[in-house]
């Protein structure tokens, strides 16, 4: 999985994207192994400061090329920025999960139809013991 970090604001910490890379490198494990290679996971790191109010930190992360028609996008807010981090992958790892599922049972359909079939192969031989004549 291809990952490409984008920072927006002042004062985005280089460990931020350093934690960032990590945990969203351990999401590969969730997607399935033939689109691992493709994918892309497009983070954008948003540090708004507020002169009234807490520094707003967001994090949205879309990870996409993982099939036909498969994006999935997240995105959370917290004061600290690791927290905002935590808080999207955490929230991606189960519209992963649910995708990984939807196809190991495509997946199991196929080779479940695919046995059916062979086994229910007709049988052209003539019958034996047929002595009526």
């Amino acid at each position: 999985m291809r990952i490409q970090i984008t920072t927006v604001g002042d004062d985005v910490p280089v460990d931020s994207k350093d934690y960032a890379t990590e945990k969203v490198g351990k999401l590969e494990k969730l997607i399935i192994p033939k689109h691992q290679e493709g994918a892309l996971a497009d983070i954008k790191l948003t540090r708004t400061p507020s002169n009234t109010a807490d520094t707003r930190n967001t994090c949205h992360i879309t990870i996409s090329n993982l099939g036909e028609k498969d994006i999935v996008n997240m995105e959370f807010s917290a004061p600290e920025m690791h927290a905002a981090i935590d808080g999207c992958v955490n929230k991606l790892r189960e519209p992963l999960r649910r995708q990984e599922e939807r196809y190991r049972d495509h997946i199991r359909k196929d080779l479940t139809k695919a046995k059916d079939e062979a086994s229910i192969e007709p049988d052209l031989r003539a019958p034996e013991g047929d002595e009526s004549a």
